[in-house]
């Protein structure tokens, strides 16, 4: 029996290409060989109904056998004269998220989506304390430090952050360059506003700032903290 140690989806959104929707899987079998699998769709749909993700026209599947833990790299056409390469890399690294004293939160090229498939930014990028997002389904201020009024809303991993905002919603950034370090997972604290929606735009400043920012907002504007 072929036992997954890493399971998962890519999907990748960039500016006038078209997306790279991949699912992939490392096992490794009886004789202790690693492998990867690929499969690679025309579209990823979250079903609100179901909850899960359906996927649908499928492309193509490959195998490959991982050795001395060597990358892999995938090319699907983003466009006629353009492809999109993804890179795997297998790479064993300890879950436990840290709390960092100081790391800026830094991202380019980013795009955010929430599980029922809606984009709230798209190619953005920004460097500094707090990063903030506003978005037409509302505003993030996002840092590896905790801030006044700020709780822990998820981790950052390699090039993604994962938002649990409520219940129902989780948000996920994905930047074309790592968040963190290779190997390490960190905490991400932040303030969600669901109700202080406007054009996408990213900007970034020290928690100092944004403390006095939140303090000069009118008190009827009401914080999501779930």
């Amino acid at each position: 029996n072929k036992d997954a140690i890493k399971t998962g989806t890519y999907k990748g959104q960039f500016k006038d290409l078209q997306p790279a929707n991949l699912v992939f899987k490392f096992t490794i079998d009886d004789n202790k060989v690693l492998k990867l699998d690929i499969t690679e769709y025309g579209r990823m749909e979250y079903d609100l109904k179901s909850r899960e993700t359906k996927y649908l026209d499928e492309r193509r599947r490959q195998s490959f056998i991982i050795k001395d833990f060597g990358s892999v790299s995938w090319v699907t056409k983003g466009s006629a004269d353009k492809n999109i390469v993804v890179r795997f890399l297998p790479q064993f690294s300890e879950d436990d998220p840290k709390k960092l004293t100081y790391t800026p939160l830094a991202f380019s090229d980013a795009v955010m989506t929430d599980n029922g498939g809606r984009v709230w930014i798209e190619g953005s990028g920004a460097a500094g304390e707090v990063s903030g997002f506003i978005t037409p389904y509302g505003t993030l201020y996002l840092s590896f430090i905790e801030f006044q009024g700020s709780k822990e809303l998820g981790t950052a991993k390699d090039e993604a952050i994962t938002l649990q905002l409520n219940d129902k919603m989780t948000v996920r950034l994905r930047s074309s360059k790592p968040v963190i370090g290779p190997g390490y997972v960190a905490k991400v604290y932040g303030i969600y506003f669901p109700e202080r929606k406007g054009p996408a735009t990213v900007t970034s400043m020290t928690t100092e700032t944004l403390e006095k920012q939140l303090k000069g907002m009118p008190s009827s504007e009401s914080r999501y903290r779930n």
